[in-house]
């Protein structure tokens, strides 16, 4: 009886065991698990290294946000003092200017802008 390159599902007596292509591994050959071992370890640096950079800049930001104690970046609503969301135009700007497109009044001075809340 021959033997298929590869018979996996049955028993193989001593003398029937032929390396073949895909079965075993002969003497010289390179070692595949190794260089399988090789590459998870590269990317495993490369994610760890990716995961570092992330977290250098998260820190960076906040520190550039003030985020790290100073609260000047949460203003007050203007209408009814919770915390703002956005900013929204007063009307006052006496260069108002109107979208064509929309018809919405705008300025093009952020100061005529106030702090609202959700809700208003």
């Amino acid at each position: 009886m021959v033997a298929g390159i590869c018979d996996l599902d049955r028993v193989v007596k001593a003398e029937q065991n032929i390396a073949g292509p895909g079965c075993a591994r002969r003497r010289g050959e390179r070692n595949v698990s190794g260089s399988l071992t090789m590459l998870v370890v590269l990317i495993t640096l490369i994610h760890l290294a990716a995961l570092i950079v992330m977290i250098v800049i998260r820190v960076r930001r906040n520190e550039v946000e003030g985020t790290a104690g100073n609260s000047d970046l949460i203003r007050p609503c203007a209408v009814c003092g919770e915390p703002a969301s956005r900013r929204g135009y007063d009307g006052l700007d006496p260069d108002e200017q109107r979208d064509p497109y929309t018809g919405r009044s705008y300025s093009n001075d952020l100061a005529y802008y106030r702090p609202l809340c959700a809700a208003h």
